[in-house]
């Protein structure tokens, strides 16, 4: 069956759909040329950029993301945030866990503000900087009033 069939099948995919976001992916991120190579010896951000590809192979209907940006370049970063506006276009739900506020706050439409495993803030931008008291602030600055 090979190493296409079976993955294909993993995510129950058509082989020829599958092959074809494969590739799209995988020229996307730019890792064409590292396609046949084995992930064990790739950089931090090459296996980070594998991880992102499996998770978009089969367009799910919510992505739920972890510090994606870490070893990540600033291209990739840049990939990937289009991908996930793309998908959120398309009606892909996305939750993200990252401490990387500035970004958080350009992609997302809503917020939970955690510190020491406590809630701080949540909900919009502007819920959270009226609960701050900082009605222009970046979410950063407001989030360092409330903890």
């Amino acid at each position: 069956m090979g190493a296409h069939g079976v993955r294909g099948r993993v995510y129950e995919l058509d082989r020829d759909v599958f092959l074809q976001r494969a590739e799209d992916l995988l020229l996307r991120f730019r890792l064409m040329e590292e396609k046949h190579h084995l992930p064990g010896k790739f950089s931090k951000g090459m296996q980070q950029k594998i991880m992102l590809i499996l998770g978009f192979l089969n367009k799910p209907d919510v992505y739920i993301v972890d510090e994606p940006f870490i070893g990540l370049d600033p291209k990739a970063i840049k990939d990937f945030l289009n991908m996930l506006d793309e998908e959120r276009k398309r009606g892909a739900g996305i939750l993200m866990s990252t401490h990387m506020l500035d970004t958080a706050e350009r992609i997302s439409s809503s917020f939970v503000l955690l510190s020491g495993g406590r809630l701080v803030a949540k909900g919009t931008l502007q819920d959270i900087q009226k609960q701050c008291g900082l009605p222009d602030a970046p979410l950063f600055d407001c989030f360092h009033s409330l903890i």
